[in-house]
């Protein structure tokens, strides 16, 4: 059956020369992998595979297939931001969906959070800083982990004070918090250890140690 759907690229991995696997997130259809062929020349697909980026994609839907196939693909917004900050952030957002989705399981809301974070991401122009930890509070509450209010308080074990639960209460809010920037490191080593924990226990955020440089410089 030749389906159409949005997707979002969240993860490439290299498989034979001038080809790979995509790991991609559909909305209609959720967490699916694609063989891709010929990643380069002029009709490269390569770029609409990158982490972050949206496209609709139009493919063959067989239910014993574990690597589809990609017929076509095309971009859609929101567009992936050429600051290299913010790739750096887009990545971290990826590879946090890859890691708490389930295969072939679709969520339209947590498409939809995901499309709203990366316009919030583009069009953000100050304190980028905070976004990722925005980014945790916000897809823990939508995956039934939430750390803020009363539900935090099995998260003991965290190290969550009064202070924390108060910036998470921001954060799901839009705001961004007034701490200062030591207090901001420390609560993003928290958040991706409680997401480590607790959203994908046992899986590591390989993406965070590139992020974690960016801000401390």
């Amino acid at each position: 059956m030749l389906v159409k759907t949005e997707a979002i690229s969240l993860k490439r991995t290299p498989f034979a020369e001038n080809s790979a696997v995509a790991h991609i997130y559909t909305r209609d259809f959720g967490l699916l992998s694609f063989m891709v062929k010929n990643l380069q020349g002029k009709s490269s697909k390569g770029a609409l595979l990158n982490p972050g980026t949206f496209s609709e994609l139009v493919f063959y839907l067989k239910q014993t297939e574990t690597l589809r196939h990609i017929k076509e693909i095309k971009p859609i917004e929101p567009y992936p931001t050429q600051n290299p900050v913010k790739l750096s952030v887009l990545l971290f957002y990826s590879e946090l969906l890859h890691l708490s989705v389930p295969e072939g399981q679709p969520d339209e809301s947590l498409f939809a959070f995901f499309k709203t974070e990366v316009s919030r991401l583009n069009r953000e122009s100050t304190k980028i800083e905070w976004l990722p930890h925005s980014f945790i509070v916000k897809l823990a509450g939508i995956t039934g982990h939430n750390p803020v209010g009363a539900e935090a308080g099995h998260h003991s074990m965290l190290n969550f004070d009064n202070e924390d639960l108060n910036c998470f209460k921001q954060l799901w809010e839009g705001q961004i918090p007034v701490q200062s920037e030591v207090y901001r490191k420390l609560l993003l080593n928290k958040l991706v250890e409680f997401a480590s924990e607790q959203i994908f226990p046992g899986r590591q955020i390989k993406s965070y140690a590139v992020l974690k440089s960016l801000f401390e410089d």
